[in-house]
């Protein structure tokens, strides 16, 4: 998982409304997706809230859609997604997403009796005051739980690339 570092806003970015959708590991939703601008996301999802830089990357945080967009720095492109739970990371509404199924809030078991072993785990791991715990799949998507295997986070990353642990 990645550490990022978190500016003030007042989450009154000029969003559109985004009607979510199914989500395909590896890609993302038809509509916002592994690979697209920043100009294509916006014109998805609208202006974030607020955009943050750490580690040769930036991301542009949208609270009220529950939704984080990873960008590459190297090529402005999106190289992760995430999708959040409300109240998680200050995300006032749940990402309105589902991928085979599984969407969030649920347990971790119903995770893997739908998916599968996943072929990798972390955690679990102190951040703060909060445990953490993930399993990610090699075709593209990482589930993060709370203490409680309760799905908080659902990352979709290339899956080219080895997801941050």
């Amino acid at each position: 998982m990645q550490q990022r570092f978190r500016a003030q806003s007042s989450h009154s970015g000029a969003q559109k409304s985004w009607a979510g959708g199914l989500l395909q590991a590896g890609r993302g939703t038809i509509d916002l997706h592994i690979g697209q601008s920043v100009q294509e996301v916006e014109n998805c999802l609208g202006k974030p809230d607020l955009k943050e830089s750490s580690d040769g990357q930036y991301f542009s945080i949208y609270y009220n859609l529950g939704v984080d967009v990873d960008f590459s720095s190297t090529d402005d492109r999106v190289q992760r997604l995430f999708f959040f739970l409300r109240g998680i990371e200050s995300h006032s509404v749940t990402a309105p997403v589902r991928l085979q199924g599984i969407k969030l809030g649920i347990s971790r078991a119903e995770i893997e009796n739908k998916m599968g072993r996943p072929d990798g785990t972390g955690g679990p791991l102190c951040v703060g005051n909060k445990t953490k715990s993930w399993i990610w799949y090699e075709s593209g998507v990482q589930f993060e739980f709370d203490p409680h295997s309760v799905l908080i986070l659902i990352t979709i990353f290339d899956r080219r690339l080895t997801p941050q642990q």
